[in-house]
């Protein structure tokens, strides 16, 4: 399974990479690309009610994410380094943290 979420988390980043350099491309521009994002959301309710609802659910993952490490005793120092790449990456930072996940047991043992 962890090989399985480690190739997805990968695959997820590769993904979102290549779409972002041609969404960047294809507008010409970081500005024009922001820009023209921002002319669609302002004009589709739809994609803006798509958009806000993937933001709940990232915001929600991001609480569980920080509430199951700190639970793991993972220092606060680390914490706050997993929400920072949690923010620039989101779903390749959450596959990555679920494939390398362990048992609470052998995070306690190897706090210990």
């Amino acid at each position: 399974m962890r090989l399985f979420l480690w190739a997805g988390a990968i695959g997820f980043a590769v993904w979102e990479l290549t779409g972002a350099l041609l969404w960047i491309h294809d507008a010409g521009s970081v500005g024009s690309a922001a820009a023209q994002t921002w002319d669609r959301l302002s004009s589709d309710w739809f994609l803006l009610i798509v958009l806000t609802d993937h933001l709940v659910i990232a915001g929600v993952a991001l609480l569980w994410v920080l509430s199951d490490s700190g639970r793991r005793g993972w220092s606060v120092g680390k914490r706050l380094a997993l929400v920072v790449v949690f923010i620039a990456l989101g779903t390749p930072a959450l596959l990555g943290y679920l494939a390398q996940r362990r048992s609470p047991e052998q995070d306690r043992a190897s706090a210990a």
